[in-house]
């Protein structure tokens, strides 16, 4: 958006008023909410935008590392020694 950053500040007062100060929260307002809000069409759609462009996180699983039998034994001989 071409427009001076100090032109948000009143719109991330907004925000802020209603509890919405992280990223995630914006993606649950309602297009009535935005409305009740007095948010411009145009910041809406592109905050919109960017939720819809933004990649979706991706959950790894990793396996844990399998232990050589030589491994697990000098484990377990060092544990039994007193």
């Amino acid at each position: 958006m071409k427009k001076k950053p100090s032109v948000f500040e009143k719109f991330i007062e907004i925000l802020e008023g209603e509890f919405l100060d992280e990223a995630e929260s914006l993606k649950e307002v309602t297009d009535e909410q935005w409305k009740s809000m007095s948010f411009p069409i145009g910041l809406v759609n592109k905050i919109k935008a960017t939720f819809k462009e933004a990649p979706k996180p991706v959950l790894v699983i990793q396996k844990e590392e399998q232990k050589k039998p030589d491994e697990e034994k000098k484990i377990n001989d060092f544990s039994n020694e007193k």
